[in-house]
């Protein structure tokens, strides 16, 4: 893997929308309208500096929205903000903001973008940031099955910065199907948001799983080694002559397979031209090999 140096949709006015605190608010009781306040202890911790400028961000399914409200307190302290009427739907509620300048609610980092598409036998990984605060490094992590992600890479912040800036990195290995990503974002002070995940249904060409050699093939044994992608279940292997004839037949282990990093078909054949079949799920690949003994 190598890399060089999101948030969701916002609704105008708004700009920026805090990716520190946010809060899911349900319904439990009536259908009455209430009204929301958001509360901040420490001003600063929050990445509030205007509270002239503070709004209250509310996700209704597709897009932040602003909620009109009032602000009470001291923004260089603790204080709050409550919206001016009672609101009926209810999903996370945020702080936002209405300006892009730096000095006003810096709200740590506001992600534009982050995207996972295949290229070649690659995924590329892509995000761009509009603002960032005390941004120490990003974290791209992986996963094949959405739930259960490691890390795949890290990539210095830039700090702080008030301009647009774009990132890019590629993951050199992705599963075989599908391959699930997010972005983690840290702050110096160790606190650290995540991105939405990107799923990316990667699905190699048949001919790229199977490797035979030595090809030629002289004096010696025939070994084919799998991509790593697989991890189990079992690798069907058939060998034919140019006429057709299947020469010989194997139902191999995956998971013994890739543990010992080959798989040996201990036959000699005789001079000529040879198919290798290998067929695993729904891949199937055909490899042309030549002896020459």
């Amino acid at each position: 893997m190598r890399a060089t140096a999101t948030i969701k949709a916002l609704t105008a006015p708004l700009k920026k929308v805090s990716t520190l605190e946010h809060w899911l608010l349900d319904r439990t009781g009536s259908s009455d309208a209430v009204g929301i306040t958001l509360y901040w202890g420490n001003a600063t911790a929050s990445g509030i500096s205007d509270c002239n400028d503070l709004r209250i961000a509310h996700w209704n399914g597709s897009s932040w929205v602003k909620e009109a409200a009032y602000t009470s307190g001291s923004c260089s302290g603790s204080g709050a903000i409550t919206t001016l009427s009672g609101l009926t739907s209810f999903s996370p509620f945020s702080f936002g903001s209405e300006k892009e300048q730096m000095a006003n609610n810096p709200l740590p980092i506001e992600l534009l973008d982050f995207t996972a598409q295949p290229e070649d036998k690659t995924v590329k990984l892509q995000w761009a940031t509009a603002t960032e605060v005390n941004n120490d490094f990003f974290t791209i992590e992986k996963s094949i099955d959405g739930a259960a992600f490691t890390e795949l890479l890290k990539l210095p912040g830039a700090g702080n910065s008030n301009t647009q800036l774009n990132y890019s990195a590629v993951d050199e290995n992705p599963y075989n199907g599908y391959s699930y990503y997010r972005l983690k974002q840290t702050d110096f002070n160790g606190e650290y948001t995540y991105s939405d995940i990107e799923a990316v249904n990667f699905k190699r060409k048949a001919e790229d799983m199977l490797t035979v050699y030595p090809n030629p093939l002289v004096n010696t044994t025939l070994k084919i080694k799998l991509d790593d992608t697989y991890t189990d279940g079992i690798l069907a292997v058939e060998v034919y002559d140019m006429q057709g004839v299947k020469l010989l037949s194997a139902n191999i282990d995956i998971v013994q397979m890739q543990a010992n990093g080959y798989y040996e078909l201990a036959t000699h054949f005789n001079n000529g031209a040879y198919i290798v079949v290998a067929k695993t799920g729904d891949a199937e690949c055909r490899k042309r090999v030549i002896v020459l003994n």
